[in-house]
């Protein structure tokens, strides 16, 4: 079947035109230009004619579809880069289809031009002038930018010709990237060189050189420039810019991008990447702007005015232009203009807008209005049409036949406002003589710039500002951790001269009283006492100048020795080896508070990586509209066979569903196992991938680790080709403790076996090898930084917690995997999931939001809803100047003049905003549930519904009975026992009993409940809680008392494990100590796997 009218995939487009046939010899794809669900789409496609290259062409076509859909996820892609909306394959062929809006193939433009006699030429073919040179250099620097965004993640294009740019002639700044049915991944350890080789020479193989070099010639052919004669370096650039007509800055940038002379002398190593090549269009833009400016061409306006004069005193908002005027008139003269009188009319317009700016506001339910703000009247422009026939009407000049009295309310500081340069001849509309003499300059150049995409939509409002808003709620949550105190005494320590006695008391401090107060927590005084009373481990201090998360000049840390009451005052005594410092109002905060700042660094990054990112706003922001099927025809790894039918179900959905999947997995339904099958489908669909696990916690991310392992290690018992590393170190509980020790030993190991190598042994230079031991040696780990970041961005598997170092890392250097797997999700904020977020286009989120939640989540949301507080919250980010800690993006969207701007509805959805994101795991489950109910309420069933979530719903861990009343208290009676954990238990299986004289009562059922009497409800009796907080003796006798009825049975070969836990640490002392007494006495716990038992909190 070779007729495309043919294919069954196209019925569901309409308004087909062909772009392209698909060429069946060279395999060329065909295009197709169509509509689809209101969408402007190009299918491309190959269509299926040989067997035998069937397979070839699938190559092709996943390799493109698989090279879009990674791109899609790169931070700063913006739309310099068409997307990929949906892709296909059936018997008749392969499918790509791109959303490329109103774009076409610059080819196809080229050949419709050549084809059709136009009057009226697009500007793309009109280069001669500079306005349109213009809007094209800004054009080429979005082809730069996306060249730089491929190569950021080693990919070359290697097919950069006409049919790779998209473009809608009739838009300003529109063009868009395509074709990478020809590029290549490649590893690099640096930028490409500029090699002192022949053109010839160079093509015979492909680099990120290449690319640029293909850009050059294409600018060539578009400026309809001589290659030739440009590459030639006798050719001299005067007689160039004469033949030419373009700038020196032009005919530099061109000769450097085609490889004939270096592009920026200034810079000592030769090299070309998207950052210089975009610095160098920004020097031609503005060659190009200063030329435009002295021009003598004005700007003009062609006023149609309205005569029917409204003589009231009562003229607001909007009214014709005529009538505008009168009124200014008369209110500051007391006279009116006769209806005919237009020269004084024209008179006072073009005084009133010698000094005047462009503006463009939004009006709800119609078209965006362009506003020329004058010193009296506000002007309404718009395109001005020359004739009815011509129905969009042009920039070449304005037309306008309204003014505003006042400036219109929608008009604040977010609207961008540009000044008009130029001088502007106003004339009446139907006076076309005058404006064909005056050779008015086009609009076009304002315009332009107005339209430019705001650095933050209202997405990115919406959503990037809830994310900040929560960030400054946690900062302001740290600054209440930092204590303001006065020091007592700071003497020399009686007993040791070189150590210093320090005596402090709390002290009042305004703003840290605010900052509680708006928080709803109690005051500084109060919490500091509460934390020597009960939480003795803080014994290290830092002495602080501020509480604004400045650098300190010098670090002091204090040890913490005693407290004591003297005179009503609570006295904390401390030693430090450091000198008074004479802080005129001090604070302290703990050690350990110097960690969240670290996390809270790394968050504010998250935060500016996600306002470049515009797939990742508009995922987070609605994720059903944006997930589409990967359309994958996968064979199945041979472990999928063993998982159980709900892990079947859920895997088959995370590898259809592109670009996130949510895994909700309850206790014991083997989260870890899905995921070990998923690594192992992956690599053996494409051995070269690259994924990031990550975890809240380094215990979980270290299973993962050991589970993976155990899993790959299968599949190459002898020897794992792939590169794996884990960032966590065993037994590690800090981010910031050695943060690459692991992966510096891997480095320190590539470089032994380098040494061991006959290569090294052959090499001649002496000073090399010198170096290289260098690099080995253990203390020279800043040597080998570059050779630990390369192996971190080149790993096939690497492990991280979910807010570590070594993940901000990979932001920073714009790493992106293949699939990014986040664990625990459901216990960490929306805030600590966007890193590991960041970094791919393809997501797994696994977690369980009916479990532990994040970490003091009750009071953040109690801060987060209320605006008060967030109002606050953003006036004290005002006073600190730690730009780490809040971010380029709070700094420049969240500054004093952006919060004065927001109303009090703004402030809500604000709030509201960082409330959905703070749980956003949960958030998703929620809205997936909403969004399955609506569809089959609407369709009358699920089939059409596009899930991103699913639960795991067969448990392996606990007692069927255990699993039925936590399935029927939390998961709504989804969640199953395995047949086979049924029948283990159902054949009585427990390793220990209880000897008692109600044996059979406690022995008989896997839950028991022990009521013991409520204090408040029952008079005299003494099982309440006691000081200090928490503990309840009584509730700890009776535990102590049902482990001394504990026995193993007869017969049983392994321990059982015991397991104690409770809810506060002084009852798990309580405890903890009863039994010890216990065991003095002669209690035998030795038939147990651990003594002393297990004891914890429930919410370690």
């Amino acid at each position: 079947m070779h007729d495309i009218d043919e294919l069954p995939y196209f019925n569901k487009f309409t308004d087909q035109f062909l772009i392209r046939n698909y060429d069946f010899q060279l395999g060329n794809p065909g295009l197709l230009c169509a509509e689809v669900d209101g969408l402007q789409v190009i299918i491309k496609y190959w269509l299926n004619r040989d067997e035998d290259q069937t397979e070839i062409l699938k190559e092709i076509w996943l390799y493109e579809k698989r090279q879009l859909q990674r791109l899609k996820g790169c931070p700063g892609v913006g739309d310099f880069i068409s997307p990929i909306h949906e892709s296909y394959t059936d018997k008749h062929g392969f499918y790509l289809v791109i959303n490329s809006g109103t774009r076409l193939p610059l080819a196809y433009h080229y050949e419709l031009i050549s084809q059709t006699l136009q009057i009226k030429r697009a500007w793309i073919f009109n280069l001669k002038q500079i306005p349109n040179r213009l809007k094209f250099w800004r054009n080429i620097s979005r082809i730069v930018s996306a060249i730089g965004i491929l190569h950021s993640q080693g990919l070359l294009h290697r097919h950069l010709n006409l049919d790779s740019i998209l473009t809608d002639t009739t838009a300003d700044l529109d063009f868009q990237l395509t074709g990478f049915e020809w590029s290549i991944r490649v590893q690099r350890m640096s930028e490409s060189k500029v090699l002192n080789e022949s053109l010839e020479k160079i093509r015979d193989s492909f680099s990120f050189l290449t690319d640029w070099i293909d850009l050059g010639h294409l600018i060539c052919r578009i400026l309809k420039i001589n290659v030739e004669e440009i590459s030639k370096s006798d050719f001299k650039i005067d007689e160039l810019i004469v033949k030419t007509g373009l700038t020196l800055n032009e005919i530099v940038f061109i000769k450097g991008m085609i490889g004939v002379i270096d592009i920026d002398k200034s810079i000592s190593s030769k090299v070309l990447n998207s950052d210089i090549a975009l610095n160098k269009i920004k020097e031609i833009t503005s060659d190009l702007d200063e030329l435009l400016q002295k021009s003598p061409e004005p700007l003009a306006i062609a006023f149609l005015f309205n005569t029917s004069s409204i003589k009231t005193h009562k003229i607001i908002g909007k009214t014709s232009v005529f009538n505008a005027v009168q009124h200014i008139l008369h209110e500051k003269h007391s006279i009116y203009l006769k209806e005919d009188d237009f020269s004084d009319l024209l008179e006072f317009i073009n005084k009133d807008i010698k000094e005047s700016s462009l503006t463009k506001i939004s009006n709800n339910g119609s078209d965006d209005e362009y506003l020329l703000i004058g010193s009296q009247l506000t002007y309404v422009i718009s395109k001005n049409k020359i004739s009815r026939q011509d129905l969009d009407g042009h920039w070449d000049v304005a037309f306008c036949h309204s003014a505003y009295l006042s400036q219109p309310k929608n008009i604040n500081p977010r609207n961008r406002k540009i000044k008009i340069q130029r001088y502007i001849q106003c004339v009446i509309h139907t006076n076309k003589s005058e404006l064909q003499r005056i050779n008015p300059h086009p609009w076009n150049e304002y315009i332009d710039n107005l339209n430019l995409p705001y650095e933050k939509d209202e997405i990115a409002k919406d959503l990037t500002t809830g994310f900040a808003a929560y960030h400054l709620t946690e900062i302001a949550f740290a600054k209440a951790e930092i204590y303001p105190i006065e020091v007592v005494s700071y003497d020399l320590d009686e007993d040791d001269p070189s150590l210093y006695n320090v005596k402090l008391r709390t002290r009042i401090d305004p703003e840290a009283e605010t900052v509680s107060e708006s928080l709803s927590i109690k005051s500084p005084a109060v919490r500091l006492k509460k934390i020597f009373t009960e939480n003795g481990e803080y014994s290290r201090w830092m002495f602080l100048s501020n509480s604004n998360f400045n650098d300190e000049d010098h670090e002091i840390v204090l040890d913490f020795l005693s407290k004591q009451s003297k005179d009503g005052d609570v006295i904390y005594e401390f030693t430090t080896s450091i000198p008074n410092p004479d802080f005129k109002s001090p604070f302290i905060i703990t050690s350990s508070t110097q960690g969240t700042i670290s996390q809270l660094s790394r968050r504010a990054a998250a935060i500016d990586a996600l306002s470049q990112h515009d797939e990742l706003i508009s995922l987070l922001k609605s994720p059903h509209k944006w997930i589409t099927n990967s359309s994958e025809n996968l064979i199945l790894h041979k472990s999928f066979e063993e998982l159980d039918s709900s892990k079947r179900d859920v895997f088959k959905n995370v590898m259809n569903t592109l670009p996130l999947y949510l895994v909700q997995g309850p206790p014991g339904v083997g989260k870890t196992y899905l995921v070990t099958t998923l690594v192992q489908q992956v690599f053996s669909s494409e051995p070269n991938s690259r994924l990031l696990l990550t975890a809240q916690s380094h215990s979980t991310v270290h299973h993962l680790f050991n589970e993976v392992n155990k899993a790959l290690d299968k599949e190459h018992p002898e020897n794992n080709p792939l590169l794996i590393i884990s960032c966590v170190k065993s037994g590690s509980h800090d981010d910031d403790v050695d943060p690459n020790l692991k992966v510096d030993e891997l480095a320190r190991e590539n470089i032994e076996n380098l040494i061991s190598s006959e290569l090294f042994r052959r090499c001649p230079s002496e000073s090399t090898k010198s170096r290289v031991h260098s690099l080995n040696s253990i203390g020279n780990r800043s040597g080998r930084s570059t050779l630990v970041n390369q192996l971190l961005k080149s790993a096939n598997l690497v492990f991280a917690t979910t807010n570590s170092k070594q993940v901000e890392g990979l932001i920073k250097s714009r790493t992106q995997f293949d699939w990014s797997i986040m664990e625990e999700t459901g216990k960490v904020t929306g805030l600590e999931l966007l890193s590991p977020m960041l970094l791919s286009h393809r997501r797994l989120m696994i977690g369980d939001h009916k479990q532990l939640p994040p970490y003091a989540s009750e009071v953040m949301r109690k801060a987060l809803g209320n605006t008060d507080n967030l109002k606050k919250a953003l006036l004290f980010s005002q006073d600190i100047y730690n730009n780490n800690i809040k971010g380029e993006f709070v700094k420049k969207k969240l500054g004093q003049e952006a919060l004065d701007s927001f109303t009090d509805q703004d402030y809500i959805d604000i709030c509201n905003e960082a409330l959905r994101l703070h749980l956003l795991f949960e958030t998703l489950i929620n809205e997936e549930e909403t969004a399955l109910k609506s569809s089959s309420k609407y369709y009358g069933d699920a089939k059409k519904h596009k899930p991103v979530a699913s639960m795991l719903e067969i448990q392996h861990r606990m007692h069927p009975v255990i699993a039925d009343v936590v399935s029927e208290v939390f998961y709504n009676k989804k969640l199953s026992t395995s047949l086979v954990k049924k029948d283990f238990y159902t054949k009585n299986n427990k390793p220990f009993h209880f000897d008692t004289s109600s044996e059979i009562a406690i022995n008989s059922t896997p839950i028991v409940w022990i009521e013991t009497p409520d204090v408040q409800a029952n008079k005299g009796t003494q099982s309440g809680d006691r000081m200090p907080q928490w503990n309840n003796p009584f509730e700890a006798q009776i535990v102590v008392e049902l482990i001394k009825m504990l026995n193993v049975k007869a017969g049983v070969t392994k321990p059982p494990k015991l397991a104690l836990l409770s809810p506060y640490n002084k009852q798990i002392e309580k405890i903890s100590n009863l039994i010890d007494r216990e065991v003095i006495k002669g209690l035998n716990l030795d038939s147990f796997i651990d003594l002393p038992p297990v004891l914890d909190t429930t919410f370690s």
